[in-house]
């Protein structure tokens, strides 16, 4: 029996452990490419550590070999390795009024291409940040940040360009 791998990881490779009979060979394969072979302990365990994978979609399929090369049936399982960093981007923005100084609402609409957590800052002219928020979305799911146009402290912002920072940090381990 093979221990359960977690479906997504974010680095490129894994350890496979199971039972077996101490008896047998283990060969452990990754998308039909040999990867090693093991024999289990006394304890009946096994492990083969750093078990490379690609980026993206895996099979790993562990199969015991015992007397007379005689095969088990495999045990299969399917692991993602996603270590791309997540991307968080603008879909669109509603302009504030125009009055000045800025009374008005900005609406930010923000997705992130992979489940994770996503922040949104504005950024006044001189430098000063103003967080407007942290929010968990789902995978290509878009959000809505809005900033009243208030700085810090509550004073209205004056007017000036300002940018909008949006940053993402990776949930998926």
């Amino acid at each position: 029996a093979v221990d359960p791998l977690p479906p997504i990881i974010a680095r490129h490779s894994v350890t496979v452990a199971g039972s077996a009979s101490p008896k047998i060979s283990i060969d452990i394969f990754v998308n039909g490419v040999k990867r090693g072979t093991v024999r289990p302990g006394e304890d009946r365990r096994f492990v083969l550590s750093n078990v490379t994978l690609i980026e993206g979609d895996n099979e790993i399929k562990v199969v015991g070999r015992g007397r007379g090369d005689r095969v088990s049936d495999p045990g299969i399982s399917h692991v993602r390795a996603d270590t791309r960093p997540p991307v968080a981007e603008i879909v669109s923005t509603a302009p504030f009024a125009t009055a000045v100084p800025m009374r008005g609402i900005l609406s930010i609409s923000a997705r992130m291409n992979e489940a994770g957590m996503i922040s949104a800052d504005v950024i006044a002219p001189d430098g000063r940040i103003v967080s407007i928020g942290t929010r968990t979305v789902a995978s290509n799911a878009t959000t809505v940040f809005t900033w009243d146009g208030r700085l810090a402290h509550g004073e209205f912002a004056p007017e000036g360009a300002y940018q909008v920072r949006l940053s993402g940090v990776d949930l998926v381990e």
